[in-house]
């Protein structure tokens, strides 16, 4: 038995009675004619679409895991595709077998987690006559590692009303900085927080790298003679019992020391 192919705009099947449909352009909404014997029975097919930036396991970055599943494989007089992502959320697809625009295929469906876990996606496809099936995809997706705070210092003496420049060098932070903002007053993205203390009472939050992990530095001024113990705490919302804390001791003089 042939499949039976509706023309575009064959949709809406409301209630089924005897007879034959045979793909004409039926209006959405209208109760329609449909013999069940002349309907095959679909099945549903659901799987990864292989493209860069898109995976159905990995690390989450930035609250934003990308997945890309096609149901393309489904077979059978379609008239509804539902996806179920596992995350509460759905969405519905093209039913029919209709020509790529612009080059996508029109069964491919995009979805973005924002959090890591384990995930069932699933896609449930209908016939006319109310049959159905569905299939599924498991999505892993991972937290981060937890951030190693390290920074450099320009100098560890200095005089009264020397700038010394704090360089960041923590790993771990590359794809997942904080939403404040960077130390050269630029916006950055989500979800690693800096805590910097200079010693002298006065603390910055400002972030020391880039989102590419290039460092930024950042610059204090100490107005008065003394030893300061130097420390910077970094933390992602994923890990934050596991941060690590770097401290470092500066020495300020009455004198200029070069």
């Amino acid at each position: 038995m042939s499949q039976i192919t509706p023309e575009e705009g064959v949709f809406g099947v409301d209630i089924v009675k005897s007879g034959s449909m045979y793909g004409k352009r039926v209006p959405y909404g209208e109760q329609q004619v449909v013999n069940p014997a002349n309907i095959e029975r679909v099945s549903a097919v659901l799987s990864p679409v292989v493209e860069a930036g898109f995976g159905t396991e990995g690390t989450i970055n930035n609250r934003k895991f990308p997945v890309k599943l096609s149901s393309g494989q489904s077979d059978g007089m379609i008239v509804r595709r539902l996806y179920s992502w596992g995350d509460g959320s759905t969405t519905t697809g093209n039913a029919y077998n209709i020509s790529p625009v612009d080059g996508l295929t029109p069964y491919n469906q995009t979805h973005e987690y924002t959090k890591a876990g384990t995930y069932i996606a699933r896609v449930i496809v209908t016939s006319p006559t109310g049959q159905h099936d569905e299939a599924t995809q498991l999505v892993n997706i991972s937290k981060p590692q937890a951030p190693v705070a390290d920074y450099s210092l320009s100098q560890i003496t200095g005089s009264i009303n020397t700038s010394i420049t704090f360089s960041d060098l923590t790993q771990g932070v590359a794809n997942n900085i904080d939403s404040s903002v960077y130390s050269n007053g630029s916006s950055s993205a989500v979800d690693t927080e800096y805590s910097w203390s200079f010693g002298d009472g006065t603390e910055s939050s400002l972030i020391g790298q880039n989102n590419s992990g290039v460092s930024l530095p950042i610059s204090h001024v100490y107005n008065q003679t003394g030893s300061y113990l130097t420390r910077l705490q970094v933390h992602n919302d994923y890990r934050r019992q596991n941060s690590f804390t770097s401290k470092t001791n500066i020495n300020i003089t009455t004198r200029s020391s070069f």
